[in-house]
């Protein structure tokens, strides 16, 4: 096993580093810091002529494995992962395979993540504030990161709390544990899941895990998210302990805790009240995507809801959130269902709508104009616009934050060019053309 201190060379990488601390041990091996050191050290020297060797200078990661984890089969599917690349930049990718004369075995290099990342076990066990708005960029983060993923050809294998990370002001979230990614449906691996997150076919035995297993468990986890309760243990747990209760639970007779044609699995409202509360809740949209995947698609796996369909209905979901203007309270809504805060019982105001072609934005303080609201790339990071209001005016207006100008277009007024920097005044019945997309402002209580 490689010491703290060790001088670890990474061509592909660039330049020398030193091995830090230990971040984190598990079954496979353990992780260390690794820490940059300057551009000679011993007999390796960096050479920048292609542009690549010694560009980084952050903090990396290395995963070393324990003997019996350091197969040939698992340095081939490191090597094939860092030949393919992350799907995208919220996946922790192998980036270099390591070796070392001072160590038998093998390791790979892989993005530090960052400390601000808390474990999505923090969010559920209250650690860390979860409101909607949150929830939801988490939960659409995880969509469109295993859509990504899979689009590839690939499969995650262990989507569960341990591997999934979020940024607790934005809800971004990151994929950690890359080394067990493979192929769909070819290649070897010694990794079937963590129990609980496992698709049923799985835990009976009676196949690998796949893209198709990878659904279930995303699934099980946005259920997590936004439940707080696993969506297959309620009240016959009671009936079920131990290890073997566990796989009639979750493998041979697995029942939904809300299958709307059987209440037996009902949780039960005095030992486990949250989940009663949370679903009841959860716009019907959402209900309906989770009741297929764990009715049908739980004896079915092609029946189970796909990653797009989650990322489409969640960034609804995210553009429907309808704040209380008197005690901030969100509220999760198909369509404005909702009339009276859930908080502290007021009338909700009528919200102010941002209406395009192919989406409607409820526009609170805060609220973000994004690049997906505009291109439909899904990159919700980008903000174009936001929300502000003018104390002085006392008014609500979309201020431009983006590079290009917008076109503000009103009946009985000439068009007025809006540039980054100005504020629009959210007015009934103005129009926005914000690059090849139209808005309507609304007010309209109906």
């Amino acid at each position: 096993m490689l010491q703290e201190g060790a001088v670890i060379n990474l061509p592909r990488t660039g330049g020398a580093w030193r091995l830090g601390p230990l971040i984190g041990e598990g079954g496979q091996g353990s992780v260390h810091r690794l820490d940059p050191l300057p551009a000679a050290h011993g007999d390796y020297t960096v050479d920048d002529a292609d542009g690549t060797a010694g560009a980084a200078s952050e903090p990396l990661a290395l995963k070393w494995y324990h003997d019996r984890a350091a197969t040939p089969r698992q340095r081939d599917a490191i090597e094939r992962l860092i030949t393919r690349g992350a799907p995208g930049l919220m996946f922790l990718w192998p980036l270099e395979l390591v070796t070392h004369p001072d160590a038998g075995g093998f390791g790979y290099v892989m993005p530090l993540r960052d400390e601000h990342f808390r474990p999505v076990g923090d969010l559920l066990l209250g650690r860390v504030g979860a409101p909607p708005r949150l929830s939801l960029a988490l939960c659409t983060g995880l969509a469109h990161a295993f859509l990504l993923l899979h689009v590839e050809g690939l499969c995650y294998r262990d989507i569960s709390f341990g591997n999934v990370f979020f940024d607790p002001t934005t809800g971004d979230a990151l994929v950690c544990d890359n080394d067990n990614v493979g192929v769909d449906g070819a290649s070897y691996t010694a990794v079937l899941g963590t129990r609980r997150f496992m698709a049923p076919e799985v835990i009976r035995g009676d196949a690998l895990p796949s893209a198709q297993s990878d659904l279930h468990s995303l699934a099980v986890l946005l259920f997590f998210i936004l439940a707080r309760h696993h969506p297959l243990i309620g009240g016959l747990e009671s009936e079920h302990r131990g290890r073997d209760g566990e796989l009639d639970l979750l493998g041979r007779h697995p029942l939904f805790i809300f299958d709307p044609a059987d209440e037996r699995n009902r949780p039960d409202p005095a030992t486990q009240p949250a989940p009663l509360a949370r679903w009841q809740r959860l716009p019907e949209s959402i209900k309906a995507l989770f009741t297929q995947t764990f009715t049908a698609g739980l004896h079915d796996p092609s029946r189970r809801v796909r990653e797009s369909v989650w990322r489409a209905a969640l960034t609804r979901l995210r553009d429907g959130l309808h704040e209380c203007g008197w005690c901030g309270e969100q509220h999760l809504s198909d369509a404005g269902a909702v009339s009276r805060c859930a908080s502290c019982r007021r009338p909700l105001d009528a919200p102010v709508r941002l209406l395009g072609e192919r989406s409607s934005i409820t526009l609170n303080q805060g609220t973000q104009l994004t690049r997906h609201h505009i291109a439909r790339d899904y990159d919700l990071a980008t903000a174009v616009g936001v929300v502000v209001h003018d104390e002085e005016r006392g008014m609500w207006g979309l201020r431009h934050v983006g590079d290009d100008p917008w076109r503000l277009e009103r009946i009985g007024h000439a068009p007025l060019v809006v540039r980054p920097g100005q504020t629009v005044a959210l007015i009934e019945g103005a129009q926005l053309i914000v690059g090849r997309s139209r808005f309507v402002i609304s007010t309209d209580a109906g």
